[in-house]
């Protein structure tokens, strides 16, 4: 099972379960900070995850006129290598009756590593957070999933995401009405061209009545068929674009996709349902409000995705 870590709006991962404990051992990880896995409804704290897991110890320094910490231990052993803490220090972690030099501490120390550090300052015993309480050094964004070419189908995008913006959405709007007009207008002079061809064999260079009322007839239902397959191309384009390649060509040049909520590619009924919910719920019914949605909801859904469990993500 891979599992995802969030601190603060840095997320990191993918990471094995046994690397999430060798990093709580080593203090570079707190119970505090929150995990998440496929199956998990919501991010939740590492501690509730792995219920096995300790308590990690926190310390502190007085270092001149200043309360340093919380440290891990890891942060803590690094400033006592490098000698910011000396040992008549005055340190303190929680379990101690008080503040005591470092080198009146117990020689039963957790096991410790080097990693950052950072101050701060307070007047109590116990000094409030002023460092980072959960990783003691960062570590870079993991490159999110991309799809294996052009024409392969798009295999969903893991999570922690980077949620697409209402502008950015907009912006791949405008594109998509770009690109559906563009495929529309071919599709109209190719059959323009066609029924020219077609009403001259039919015709001749002298019709007559009953050869121009048939000619009309047929213009009349290649229009009517014209305007129902041009409504169903209208349609078609998000679904089969979504389904095949995560997003239409307007969302892709954004740097955007669909994802479900656990960051699967979406199935093609779902595709079928969300395009539905959009054109008549999100754009029809709420008369457009149902898109507003997305640039005021924490996970920028619009009320499409809200009905389907979908969500717009970065790809970059």
């Amino acid at each position: 099972m891979e599992f995802y870590i969030m601190v603060g709006d840095q997320r990191t991962g993918p990471f094995t379960e046994e690397e999430i404990r060798t990093k709580t051992h080593l203090g570079e990880l707190d119970v505090r900070a929150l995990v998440w896995h496929k199956g998990l409804d919501k991010w939740r704290p590492c501690g509730n995850v792995f219920t096995d897991m300790p308590e990690l110890v926190s310390w502190f320094a007085r270092v001149g006129d200043r309360h340093v910490g919380p440290m891990t231990p890891s942060a803590f052993q690094h400033q006592v290598e490098a000698g910011q803490i000396t040992a008549d220090t005055l340190v303190w972690r929680s379990g101690m009756p008080s503040w005591r030099r470092l080198d009146e501490v117990p020689e039963a120390l957790p096991p410790l590593s080097c990693t950052g550090f950072d101050t701060g300052m307070d007047t109590g015993l116990n000094p409030t957070f002023n460092v980072d309480p959960y990783l003691s050094r960062p570590t870079p964004k993991p490159a999110l999933a991309q799809s294996g070419g052009l024409l392969a189908r798009f295999d969903g995008i893991p999570p922690p995401f980077n949620y697409g913006g209402f502008w950015r959405r907009f912006v791949a709007v405008i594109l998509d009405g770009f690109f559906l007009w563009v495929i529309l207008l071919v599709i109209m002079m190719a059959f323009s061209a066609f029924f020219a061809g077609i009403a001259g064999m039919m015709a001749g260079p002298n019709p007559s009545n009953g050869e121009a009322m048939a000619v009309f007839s047929m213009a009349f239902s290649g229009m009517v068929g014209l305007f129902l397959a041009m409504l169903l191309i209208a349609f078609l384009y998000p679904v089969l674009t979504t389904w095949w390649l995560g997003g239409t060509l307007g969302k892709l040049a954004c740097g955007l996709r669909v994802v479900c909520s656990n960051g699967d590619a979406l199935s093609f009924p779902r595709c079928v349902a969300r395009g539905l919910a959009r054109h008549f719920i999100s754009n029809s019914l709420t008369f457009g409000i149902g898109d507003l949605l997305a640039a005021f909801t924490l996970e920028k859904k619009a009320l499409h995705d809200m009905m389907c469990n979908t969500r717009v993500v970065k790809n970059r």
